[in-house]
């Protein structure tokens, strides 16, 4: 929802970061390209974003850079208190 994208989820579920961490490795030693992901990887399930979150989304980053840059003069401040 947060960036207002369609999840496409896999088949593969249990061993992804594992299977994910095999194939760039494979990458990187120049054993396959990219492409074994997209051909080894069954979608079964596409979530659409949902419009009334990312609107909600929206607004607490605003809330929050407006904090933050609020609070930027205080942060100089501790950091300067820990030196």
């Amino acid at each position: 929802d947060v960036f207002g994208l369609p999840i496409h989820m896999l088949e593969l579920k249990g061993e992804a970061t594992s299977w994910g961490a095999a194939v760039a490795a494979g990458v990187g030693a120049g054993i396959y390209d990219w492409s074994i992901a997209a051909e080894r990887s069954q979608v079964v399930a596409i979530v659409e974003p949902n419009p009334a979150n990312r609107q909600r989304y929206d607004e607490l980053l605003n809330l929050f850079t407006e904090s933050y840059l609020a609070l930027a003069p205080v942060y100089a401040r501790l950091a300067r208190i820990g030196e």
